[in-house]
C-alpha cells in the first residue's frame, strides 16, 4: 500500500477527537477543538474545523420559534394577570 493510500485510510487523530466529542454531545469541546483545527496550517484541517463550526451554529428558524413562543407565553401571562 502506498503512503497516500495509508494516509487516506487512517484518519487524522484531531479530526477523530472532534467527531468523538460530537458523538458524545459535547458541543463546547467540539467547538474548541474545531477552533484549534482552524488555527492549523493544514488546509484540510482548517476546512474540517470550519465545517464543524458551521454545523454547530444554532438554526435561526429554531431560535425564532423559541423567541416567538416565549413572547406568546409572556403575552398570555400578562393578559391573565391583567384580568384578575
Amino acid at each position: 500500500m502506498s503512503d497516500d493510500a495509508a494516509s487516506a485510510v487512517s484518519p487524522d487523530p484531531e479530526l477523530l477527537r472532534v467527531d468523538q466529542a460530537l458523538e458524545r454531545g459535547d458541543h463546547p469541546l467540539a467547538a474548541r477543538l474545531a477552533r484549534e483545527l482552524i488555527a492549523s496550517d493544514d488546509p484540510a484541517r482548517r476546512a474540517a474545523g470550519e465545517a464543524t463550526l458551521q454545523r454547530l451554529k444554532p438554526d435561526p428558524v429554531i431560535v425564532g420559534v423559541l423567541v416567538a413562543t416565549g413572547a406568546i407565553l409572556l403575552a398570555i401571562t400578562l393578559h391573565w394577570f391583567g384580568h384578575r
